[in-house]
């Protein structure tokens, strides 16, 4: 029996209304910091998650999707190689997710973990060197277990190379960039992608569009994508894609690698779109999605939709798509 598409939509935007920032906000993931007090999630904040996310989710179910992704591994995985008060902070977070993803089962909806990689607290900021691509690899692949042994409705995790946390983000628990190479990427993969076959899990391997070093390419390069994903086999992985070979950018030709590779595929599209104003007026995206949706029917590998209704770079425009 074939699987059904992956339609996975972000689910940020409760979190933003919790944590209700003036000024300047990155939406590039959930501000943690601002919803988090005395070292663990404040209380209030939470309640105010949990009472928007309920609409938020059956919404969502109703539009036709059937999974969500979520910010981020390393706010539930509590490794004993942390301190006390990280410690403590991560098991405040696991007590809000674990409520949130019983919402999402309850709703039909599957559940995908994302992170960067990697994220990088101080006991394992050492750990990096000298291989930092397998060394993230066990991490990932700990939390990995972890996760999945506690929630079958977790379905597997977004991976994003090529980018990490900006300079504004304060927080012990941010991401940086380890993986520069394509040959690190296989390498990565090679050590990661077993766990993810053992317990019937996708790995999501996302990329930003002009990512950071020599893997940076990886979207649009058939050169770099062959050498990256060399001798990768197993029906975990999952290659993300922008629509195009450029960013969120309307117009531009479906990215010709979606016909170029064996391995299932998904398109990422941005609902809340930041170059045309965060929403602040309207801009009707539907035409040119329903363009780049007809133009992958035909591709064997095209497994589904990645929406961003909420994230996306730098506004002061606190604007709500699901108003």
């Amino acid at each position: 029996m074939e699987e059904p598409k992956h339609y996975i939509a972000d689910c940020t935007e409760p979190f933003f209304i919790a944590a209700n920032i003036d000024g300047t906000v990155n939406w590039s993931k959930i501000p943690f910091s601002a919803l988090e007090r005395n070292g663990v999630l404040d209380p209030v904040c939470q309640r105010r998650v949990l009472d928007e996310m309920p609409p938020y989710l059956e919404r969502l179910a109703a539009d036709g999707y059937n999974a969500i992704s979520l910010d981020d591994l390393s706010r539930i995985c509590d490794f004993p190689e942390y301190g006390t008060a990280l410690r403590n902070l991560i098991r405040s977070w696991l007590l809000l997710y674990e409520r949130i993803i019983e919402m999402a089962e309850r709703r039909g909806l599957a559940v995908f973990i994302n992170t960067d990689v990697i994220f990088c607290p101080p006991p394992f900021a050492k750990k990096m060197q000298p291989h930092p691509e397998v060394n993230s690899a066990n991490i990932i692949a700990a939390a990995a277990y972890k996760i999945f042994s506690a929630f079958s409705a977790v379905k597997g995790i977004i991976v994003r190379i090529g980018e990490s946390d900006g300079l504004d983000i304060d927080d012990q628990l941010s991401s940086r960039i380890v993986l520069k190479t394509a040959r690190q990427c296989n390498r990565f993969l090679s050590e990661l992608i077993p766990v993810f076959e053992h317990f019937n899990r996708k790995l999501i391997l996302r990329t930003w569009t002009l990512g950071a070093y020599h893997i940076g390419d990886l979207i649009w390069n058939e050169e770099t994508q062959r050498e990256a994903l060399d001798g990768i086999s197993g029906k975990s992985l999952i290659i993300s894609r922008k629509p195009s070979d450029a960013d969120f950018f309307r117009g531009l030709a479906v990215n010709p690698l979606f016909a170029k590779t064996e391995y299932r595929q998904i398109v990422e599209l941005q609902a809340r779109r930041e170059y045309e104003g965060f929403g602040l007026f309207p801009f009707f995206a539907g035409q040119e999605f329903e363009r780049i949706h007809q133009a992958l029917c035909d591709c064997n590998s095209f497994d589904g939709i990645m929406v961003w209704h909420q994230t996306g770079g730098w506004s002061s425009w606190n604007v709500r798509v699901f108003n």
